[in-house]
C-alpha cells in the first residue's frame, strides 16, 4: 500500500479493490488531516474514481469537520454516480457518522 500522507494527526493509504479505490485512515481526523484526506478523495474523483471506501477500522477520533468533510465528500461522489462507504469505525466514530448520515453506502 503506497502511503499518501502522514501527520501526527492521521495517516492515508491507498491501494485499488477492483473498481473502487480504498483509502486506509489511521489516528485522528481533525483539523488540518481533514483537508489532506478530502485533497485525496478530490483527486481520485478528477482521475474518474467515484466508488470510494473509507477503511476507518484504525481512526481513533474524527472531529465535527471531519464528520462534515465526510458528508461534502459522500454529495460530490454522488453527483457523479458513485458512493463513500465508511467501514469498520468504532462505535463512537459510527454514531457521530450515522447521526449526519455520512457513510453508509
Amino acid at each position: 500500500m503506497a502511503q499518501l500522507y502522514e501527520s501526527p494527526v492521521v495517516s492515508v493509504g491507498l491501494h485499488m479493490r477492483g473498481p473502487t479505490e480504498v483509502l486506509v485512515a489511521r489516528g485522528r481526523l481533525e483539523g488540518a488531516a481533514v483537508v489532506a484526506l478530502e485533497v485525496q478523495v478530490e483527486q481520485l474523483n478528477c482521475n474518474g474514481c467515484v466508488d470510494v471506501v473509507l477503511d476507518a477500522a484504525s481512526l481513533v477520533g474524527i472531529d465535527r469537520n471531519g464528520v462534515r468533510t465526510l458528508r461534502r465528500l459522500e454529495r460530490r461522489l454522488a453527483a457523479c454516480g458513485g458512493r463513500l462507504t465508511v467501514l469498520g469505525a468504532a462505535p463512537t466514530i459510527r454514531r457521530a457518522l450515522d447521526a449526519e448520515g455520512v457513510g453508509r453506502g
